[in-house]
């Protein structure tokens, strides 16, 4: 849940069984165990919108790399004292190509069944 409650920001969070809790930064499922991390070691008060939104697609793009059925594209909502906006859809940047997928897959690789 967020908005603005008594002229100030609130971001609150309530489960199925009815815990709730406030907080300035809060993420569930997956992204508790992927995107708190790194909010913790980069989030503070001062953010402006630019760098909440750097922040907000590193997180996505961290868990689209690590979840096989999730897509790149995302939205994301801002609320405000003038209201709530949500973005359009759009697809955050990716990169696929390493080192090691490029090493792996030379055409000098041995033909013995392996990857590496």
């Amino acid at each position: 849940v967020a908005g603005f409650h008594n002229e100030a920001p609130f971001l609150g969070y309530v489960d199925l069984i009815g815990t709730a809790y406030e907080e300035n930064f809060i993420a569930t499922g997956f992204g508790a165990y992927l995107a708190i991390p790194l909010i913790r070691e980069r989030w503070n008060p001062e953010m402006d919108e630019g760098e909440a939104r750097a922040l907000l697609e590193d997180c996505l793009r961290v868990m689209f790399y690590r979840d096989c059925r999730a897509l790149n594209k995302i939205m994301i909502a801002k609320a405000s004292s003038d209201g709530t906006l949500v973005s359009e859809p759009y697809e955050i940047s990716t990169e696929w190509e390493t080192a090691n997928f490029d090493a792996r897959h030379a055409s000098t690789v041995a033909l013995d069944g392996s990857s590496w």
